[in-house]
């Protein structure tokens, strides 16, 4: 999980980005609820949602997620570009939370093959994560 807060530039323009924050631990850890705790902090948040629909745990994993979720969030789903989310959130957002890399990850994986070389997915998240929009 990555999330970056951001605060109102001094001439009242865009936010800037202060920092990005990785948030992390084992499966079911409480990565979220501590994303979820950060949010309260912001007016506008988005949620990149990286997991996948698969089988029925999955399901009522994210139908809690979205759940526990307030409606001030904008959820997207992006299971293979979230940096292409990020990219795309409107320009209010205050803090952006992408959960969960690890699902990211495995994602690309069953996409591209477990030994993939090539994956600008990867390159395209580093880059924003370097220079948050």
């Amino acid at each position: 999980m990555a999330a970056w807060p951001a605060i109102p530039s001094a001439a009242g323009g865009s936010p800037v980005v202060t920092k990005v924050t990785l948030i992390t631990g084992g499966a079911r850890s409480g990565k979220s609820r501590r994303a979820l705790e950060a949010a309260d902090a912001f007016e506008r948040v988005a949620f990149v949602a990286t997991a996948r629909p698969l089988d029925v745990e999955m399901r009522a994993r994210i139908e809690r997620h979205r759940a526990d979720r307030p409606a001030k969030f904008l959820t997207v789903e992006a299971p293979l570009e979230p940096a292409e989310a990020l990219r795309a959130l409107p320009q209010d957002v205050g803090l952006a939370v992408i959960d969960c890399l690890t699902l990211w990850l495995s994602n690309l994986m069953c996409e591209r093959g477990p030994l993939c070389t090539d994956c600008p997915e990867i390159v395209a998240l580093l880059d924003v994560l370097r220079s948050p929009p």
